[in-house]
């Protein structure tokens, strides 16, 4: 799964990433930093996150 910055923001207490760097979004008028999520971890009783903003490389 590929996720924005500001979803990882709110769920890096619980994900391990890797960076993907930034990518060119259509629509977008900057890259958007993107990280791919390798691992998700318990962490208790935790609000379901919002859903991820998959982010994907358009030329």
């Amino acid at each position: 799964m590929i996720i924005d910055e500001t979803t990882y923001e709110r769920v890096k207490p619980y994900v391990t990433v890797e960076p993907q760097g930034r990518v060119d979004l259509k629509g977008k008028a900057e890259p958007v930093a993107c990280f791919k999520v390798l691992e998700w971890h318990e962490a208790g009783a935790v609000a379901p996150a919002p859903e991820p903003q998959l982010c994907e490389n358009h030329v």
